[in-house]
């Protein structure tokens, strides 16, 4: 069974912004520190980054703060300069590549407002280090926290007017508006926007929206501060973190010599039997590349298995099959996912009945080093084995050894009976 990641679900009550969405992740423990050191490739003498614990309400959030230095360039930012920031930011590939989906989002919503290309677009209403410090610092912090998948709640827009570069206009401004579709929002009588344009970029590209709170393993919750004071409610966006989806396995270590038999190698985890739910889209009209980030999303939804299969649609048109495997309490979560993420337009789901084998990690020693196996049982005997093959790949690369060698060596120590 496939043991799920992290899960994040944004409480977006009280609007959404960049810096208090990292204000949410560093109350949940990242350090300023490694939020600083991670954008340290920015400009320096630019800008300085600071925390400090507030009340909104009487309730305690973090602050997050990015001041622009004197001799700071407040110029507005260029769908060029910002691509070859990212392009050349020492981060990791999935954070350059998520950053790069995030502003792509922010300047084709201000292109589309303005009637202008995505190379004429300026971001009139922020300075390009301050909106990249909110959007790189989420997704680094993020990527401190182990988060996989985030959800988000209804938005709440505010109400009022903003003074713009194209003077006063009505929340929420047509850039948040464009960035916002897709998401569920509403307005309540704050009489102030709630929702910015770099907040909403972030949850446009990286959340699914959702009503209800998932049903997860509760591990955490962060409180971000926006910047003002709110009279009728805290001006505090939450962030819950946790799991979904997890099943506890055992984990020990055999001795150098191979067991006297199966009995030894014991487990704690339980075999399982009972109804799940299958549901099944056909898609005809999406790229093969979002397939896996498909995958992962479903997997954090709740899913226990995600598949696809190629076939033909009528006029003989080639289509993928997705299929997934979840318990009945995720489907809401399901076709949340599928509904946001995918190109479908209807899925189909039916009750079947499934019987899995009694599961357990174990830690075999060779004279290698240590492999993950997954040892599979039926009544108490073990029926299957199956390494870790990135474990394998990993120490026949440190020893200089072929794979098969290592393989056959684990195998000699666990063997089915």
């Amino acid at each position: 069974m496939q043991v799920q990641g992290k899960i994040a679900y944004i409480d977006a009550s009280s609007g959404v912004s960049g810096d208090m969405l990292v204000g949410a992740l560093l109350d949940l423990g990242v350090p300023l520190s490694y939020v600083v050191e991670k954008l340290s490739f920015l400009p320096e003498n630019c800008f300085s980054l600071s925390s400090r614990q507030v009340k909104r309400l009487g309730l305690s959030a973090t602050k997050f703060d990015v001041r622009l230095l004197d001799g700071c360039p407040h110029k507005h930012g260029k769908w060029g300069g910002v691509e070859d920031t990212l392009r050349n930011a020492p981060l990791d590939v999935k954070i350059r590549d998520a950053g790069h989906e995030v502003f792509r989002a922010l300047f084709e919503a201000e292109a589309f407002v303005h009637g202008t290309t995505l190379e004429e677009t300026h971001l009139h209403e922020l300075s390009a280090i301050d909106c990249m410090v909110d959007v790189l610092g989420f997704l680094v912090a993020a990527d401190y926290l182990g988060i996989d998948c985030f959800y988000v709640s209804s938005v709440n827009v505010g109400s009022g007017t903003v003074n713009t570069h194209h003077g006063l206009l009505s929340v929420p401004a047509p850039a948040v508006a464009e960035l916002l579709k897709g998401l569920q929002v509403y307005s309540s009588a704050t009489g102030v926007e709630l929702a910015t344009p770099t907040g909403a970029a972030l949850l446009k590209t990286l959340a699914t929206p959702l009503a209800a709170m998932p049903e997860l393993s509760l591990e955490g919750v962060g409180s971000g501060a926006g910047e003002i004071e709110l009279t009728e409610r805290p001006n505090v966006l939450r962030v819950f973190i946790g799991r979904a989806g997890i099943s506890e396995y055992a984990s020990i270590s055999t001795s150098e010599s191979p067991p006297e038999s199966a009995s030894e190698i014991s487990s704690e985890s339980a075999s399982e039997s009972g109804e799940v739910m299958v549901v099944e889209t056909n898609i005809d009209d999406m790229s093969p590349q979002l397939y896996e980030h498909v995958s992962e999303k479903l997997f954090g939804a709740g899913a226990l298995d995600v598949f696809t299969a190629p076939i033909a649609m009528k006029k003989g048109r080639p289509a993928i099959k997705l299929s997934v495997i979840a318990p009945p309490s995720a489907m809401e979560r399901i076709f949340g996912c599928l509904f946001g993420e995918t190109t479908t337009i209807g899925v189909r789901y039916y009750p079947v009945r499934r019987e899995t084998l009694l599961r357990s990690i174990v830690k075999v020693a060779t004279p290698y080093g240590e492999v993950r196996v997954k040892v599979a049982k039926r009544k108490g005997r073990i029926v299957n084995v199956a390494p870790e093959f990135e474990d394998l790949r990993r120490l026949a690369n440190e020893h200089g050894v072929p794979l098969k060698k290592i393989f056959t060596e684990v195998n000699r120590r666990i063997d089915p009976v």
